[in-house]
């Protein structure tokens, strides 16, 4: 080989170098950088999850996991009551709606009766007139005032 195709050859992998090393190095860079901000993040998290408590956080988690059981199962006993209590009122209310009906039909029997005895009643009866009221001066005297029997 000439040297002129040498020196080309030296050249181009001097070039191709540079270029493989420059782009290592911007890569690095990044990689550094975001190396850098991951281990922040994770001292945010860090600090987050310890935040200087005397406990463990899992253990933390467990027990209010556990008080959380607790009180699901009251909120579920109260909404069984609930449920009975609504249970109970409607069974008021059907026994009312029961008894509305008894007495609408009670209204309607009373009043088939009264339609069936109004025609009776606008036909005097002779027996059942009422007397003719009395003149004073015909009539007996009313006691004096006087008289009473308790004076």
């Amino acid at each position: 080989m000439s040297d002129a195709v040498l020196v080309a050859i030296v050249t181009a992998i001097s070039a191709v170098t540079v270029a493989i090393v420059t782009r290592s190095n911007t890569h690095s860079k990044r990689a550094a950088a975001a190396a850098t901000s991951s281990a922040r993040d994770a001292a945010a998290a860090r600090y987050q999850v310890e935040n200087h408590h005397s406990t463990n956080l899992r253990v933390e988690g467990d027990q209010r996991h556990g008080e959380t059981v607790v009180n699901f199962g009251r909120v579920l006993d109260g909404l069984q009551e609930v449920r009975r209590d609504i249970g109970g009122v409607r069974s008021e209310v059907r026994s009312i709606r029961s008894d509305v009906g008894t007495l609408y039909r009670r209204t309607d029997t009373n009043r088939e009766r009264l339609d069936a005895i109004t025609p009776l009643q606008e036909k005097p009866c002779p027996s059942t007139q009422p007397p003719t009221p009395q003149t004073p001066a015909s009539g007996p005297s009313a006691p004096s005032p006087k008289a009473s029997p308790w004076t």
